[in-house]
């Protein structure tokens, strides 16, 4: 009679070892990803409806460097908030961008978090 072998057969310590080694790896991943990739963020006020009502979850890419007026982009403002604004012009150095019923702001490039590139709606 023949037994075939499983991972079930394996030692416990040795299964647990390697299922929390899965575990950092997939951290990792993902913790690399939400720092250099993209990132999701939750929209708390209706500063770009309709394009992205109030409540909506959105994912920043954050590797984009191109902007065209139009575009819906996640920024720092000066005390640090995360905020969003429609792009109304680019250039080399700033971007100016509108929010509802606020007047334009321009901000630097290197405010910039990303495009938003996918919302919850």
């Amino acid at each position: 009679m023949q037994t075939l072998s499983n991972s079930s057969s394996k030692p416990r310590s040795y299964r647990f070892k390697r299922r929390l080694r899965n575990a950092i790896i997939a951290v990792l991943i993902a913790v690399g990803v939400r720092a250099t990739v993209a990132q999701a963020f939750y929209v708390p006020s209706n500063a770009v409806e309709p394009e992205i009502p109030r409540h909506a979850r959105i994912l920043v890419y954050k590797l984009t460097h191109t902007f065209q007026p139009g575009d819906i982009v996640a920024y720092r403002n000066n005390i640090g908030e995360v905020r969003l604004g429609r792009v109304t012009t680019a250039d080399a150095s700033t971007l100016t961008v509108s929010r509802t019923n606020e007047p334009q702001t321009t901000i630097l490039r290197n405010q910039i978090i990303g495009r938003v590139v996918l919302t919850t709606r």
